[in-house]
């Protein structure tokens, strides 16, 4: 994943890397690199590929809460829960790095708080402590934002104006502290984390690991591909396996072929559709025929979409189509 736009770009796990311009240029991996006796077996990894001067840009990795998930912690009132983030993180750039946990709804309040990173190339595992927060309750509901955690790797002038507080306040320009690190100084510089976890509580327990099939279950509410797990999603893959499949009975007749998610997503997705032998995003008949496809109205929710081949069908054939839909907050 090579990041240079100033948009928010999707990546592992739900993660969200947004830059604030093509100021740096970034290039994250997954990769088998762990701390040693962890049991994690992948870790993110932004490197710099273009490097650009402190104070041009921003650069962050967030992740967004459903409000219906964390309405547990009792924010905003005087029974606030405490939280407890706990990750492995490392960077042969040492230095001091900010983290942000911000509500995303009215009355906003964030708090802002340091690492440090103090031997290079080197695991080390965090732990921080968040007070509780008794003033500005969670007013959003249900499958909407909730709050967001950032990791900041770079930040503007304007935003490292903001002081630490280690405290609730109300949120001002500044998304990080004047001794944030600019990760992107140096070309060839790096960071890395994993094992990120954030619980109730006032201490760290042992990172919960859970079954493959669940964790990508929970994934599935957010996102779901018809493409087989180590094929990423594109047009003209030549890769035909899991694609749907709908026959007309004659030729130039249209044909409606439904798919139903595995798990119920967050919200009514965004649907992409990708021709398996084309670039065209239409049906395939390998070969032949390239029908147009059209989302059946109304046909997209939670549970499913069903989709149409209209013209340039050919009868009795099968034509085959692959899907995305991206239910992200």
């Amino acid at each position: 994943l090579n990041t240079s736009s100033g948009s928010a770009v999707r990546s592992a796990d739900r993660w969200t890397t947004t830059t604030s311009s093509a100021w740096a240029v970034w290039n994250q991996t997954t990769e088998s690199d762990v701390p040693s006796g962890s049991g994690f077996s992948r870790s993110l990894r932004m490197a710099v590929s273009s490097a650009a001067a402190q104070g041009e840009f921003s650069t962050t990795i967030s992740q967004t809460v459903e409000a219906q998930d964390i309405q547990r912690i009792r924010k905003g009132t005087p029974q606030a829960e405490s939280l407890t983030l706990s990750f492995w993180a490392k960077s042969n750039a040492t230095g001091t790095y900010t983290i942000r946990l911000a509500t995303v709804s009215s009355p906003l309040s964030d708090y802002v708080t340091q690492y440090t990173i103090s031997t290079a190339d080197t695991w080390t595992r965090y732990v921080i402590i968040i007070p509780p927060e008794t003033t500005c309750p969670i007013t959003n509901v249900g499958n909407t934002a909730g709050f967001t955690l950032t990791y900041i790797l770079a930040a503007t002038d304007t935003q490292r104006a903001g002081s630490i507080s280690n405290s609730w306040f109300e949120p001002v320009s500044g998304i990080g502290t004047p001794n944030q690190t600019n990760l992107a100084s140096i070309l060839g510089n790096y960071w890395q984390v994993t094992g990120v976890q954030l619980e109730i509580g006032t201490s760290a327990s042992a990172f919960e690991f859970k079954p493959y099939g669940q964790v990508l279950a929970e994934c599935q509410r957010y996102y779901y591909k018809t493409f087989t797990q180590n094929v990423d999603p594109a047009q003209n893959t030549a890769n035909f396996n899991g694609a749907i499949y709908g026959t007309p009975g004659a030729a130039n007749q249209s044909f409606v072929s439904s798919l139903r998610f595995p798990v119920s997503m967050r919200s009514t997705p965004n649907i992409t559709t990708f021709a398996p032998d084309s670039a065209s995003a239409n049906w395939s008949l390998a070969g032949g025929a390239t029908p147009p496809a059209v989302i059946v109205s109304g046909s997209a929710g939670t549970e499913g979409v069903a989709i149409q081949g209209t013209t340039n069908t050919a009868a009795g054939q099968a034509h085959a189509i692959h899907v995305t839909a991206e239910a992200e907050l």
